[in-house]
């Protein structure tokens, strides 16, 4: 049986997690929580799930309805939103934007935000003024925000909040706790179009100031709300074109250098920023939880040979090595700052499959689910980025995607599930486990009036509850953390 993320090894009868530390020490298996078992014949474990053995080995599958072995614990009564943002205003690098304009048909608002401009054709004055009134707050405000908009403070009524007595309902589950992962974005642009200004300087964006906001923002988060309901681990934003080789070393060994994917230690770690003075030496190898890379703004995932290379292949030895996981855009829309077409290129999946034959251990959510919105000559939509990305989940194991933006309406649960029914069995559930809930809030309120509305949708999916669950729960569990 060909090992994947379906799939754990486990020694004890009721197929309880092991230290993936350990593991590691001990040379076997992967990060994702592997030890050598018995029994000869498969069988059906205590907690309902399945198992089979082989090689002295325990198997046990990771999507049984009821629950999955090892995941009976603080992460399965925990919802994640993996891909979000606390950005505002003066985050873009809106000069760089405008610079495309100047090279490329199209109107300011199609360059801006690509082919969300459809979405805010409709009723465009409200959700702008409704997208500002989030990006004009600084960090905190945003996660304050977006816990009280889940307790019901906001348009959705008091009575029917998501958030009740501490608990978060979405359709027959009940959630404790939520983890966020507010991505950053390096908008830094090294090498833009040229400016046709007076000032004809490119902007400086250093990645440090977003740092600082970001732990500004954790501090006051944490410090007014000591028992807040989100847990914020965020992800870092890195170009490795902005930087030379040492440079991209320094910052990873700042930020990652004693990097555990251990829920416990960023949990102890962050809420003790709440009495912390910010300053960028007192960020530690626990405030950020994985990297975020985006194509649009300048980065190649595989560049040709040469120093582009040697940077971006550190980076992923880097990472595959502490299990540090990774996610990147993955859609034609969002903000662009390269030639539409080198843009497209660079964003594609196709663009990871070198990436991925040489580091086939690298742990990457692939953002937005592989959504295209250009339509092949006008017309058809498009979706070889998704078959794609179907195609790497079943070859490699620890290949993920997310559905940010995407699930503003039930119709597009409605059509996931179709889509998951067409797959074969095998690769159904396969995919099915590399599936990640995301809300890319606040960018989605240009199509979602609310935080609120884009998680409650996930409640009226027409999707199996284990599906559900593995979506917002289980899958995201081991995509951060390996469990």
């Amino acid at each position: 049986m060909r090992q994947n993320s379906l799939w754990r090894r486990s020694d004890a009868p009721d197929c309880a997690p092991i230290s993936a530390a350990i593991l590691n020490n001990r040379g076997q298996g992967r990060a994702s929580g592997l030890c050598p078992g018995a029994a000869n014949r498969r069988v059906r474990p205590s907690n309902g799930g399945s198992r089979t053995r082989q090689n002295g080995v325990y198997w046990c599958s990771m999507l049984h309805p009821k629950r999955s072995c090892g995941q009976d614990g603080a992460h399965d009564t925990t919802f994640f939103d993996v891909h979000c943002h606390a950005i505002n205003l003066g985050h873009p690098n809106i000069l760089a934007l405008l610079a495309r304009r100047d090279h490329e048909r199209g109107g300011l608002g199609e360059l801006l935000f690509g082919p969300y401009t459809a979405f805010l054709l409709r009723r465009p004055g409200y959700k702008f003024r409704n997208l500002l009134s989030v990006m004009e707050n600084d960090t905190g405000a945003i996660f304050r925000l977006m816990e009280d908009d889940l307790r019901g403070e906001f348009g959705r009524g008091a009575d029917q909040p998501l958030v009740r007595n501490g608990i978060l309902r979405i359709a027959d589950r009940s959630y404790h706790r939520a983890v966020l992962t507010p991505l950053i974005i390096d908008f830094g642009v090294k090498e833009m179009e040229p400016l046709r200004t007076y000032y004809n300087r490119a902007p400086s964006k250093p990645i440090a100031d977003q740092v600082i906001e970001m732990v500004e923002g954790l501090k006051r988060y944490y410090g007014e709300r000591p028992d807040g309901f989100f847990e914020i681990y965020p992800f870092l934003g890195i170009n490795p074109a902005n930087y030379d080789l040492q440079t991209l070393g320094q910052i990873l060994d700042t930020y990652f250098a004693r990097y555990l994917p251990v829920r416990r230690l960023f949990r102890r770690v962050h809420r003790k920023t709440g009495q912390l003075a910010v300053k960028l030496s007192t960020i530690t190898s626990f405030t950020f939880l994985g990297i975020k890379l985006y194509p649009p703004l300048g980065f190649d995932p595989w560049p040709a040979e040469g120093a582009a290379r040697q940077k971006v292949e550190h980076l992923y030895r880097f990472c595959q090595l502490k299990r540090i996981p990774i996610t990147t855009h993955c859609s034609d829309a969002g903000f662009t700052a390269v030639a539409r077409a080198r843009s497209r290129e660079m964003t594609s999946p196709l663009r990871w499959r070198s990436v991925l034959h040489r580091y086939p251990e690298l742990r990457i959510n692939f953002a937005h689910f592989g959504r295209q919105y250009h339509r092949r000559w006008g017309l058809l939509t498009d979706h070889s980025w998704r078959r794609a990305l179907v195609e790497l989940m079943r070859v490699y194991p620890d290949v993920y995607s997310d559905i940010a933006f995407n699930a503003t309406r039930v119709r597009f649960y409605r059509r996931l599930s179709a889509f998951l029914a067409a797959l074969s069995g095998p690769l159904r559930e396969r995919v099915a486990s590399r599936l990640l809930f995301g809300s890319d809030f606040p960018l989605s309120l240009i199509d979602a009036q609310s935080y609120a509305e884009y998680v409650g949708q996930l409640g009226k999916a027409p999707l199996d509850p284990w599906i559900r669950h593995a979506l917002c729960c289980r899958n995201p569990a081991r995509f951060l953390f390996g469990e």
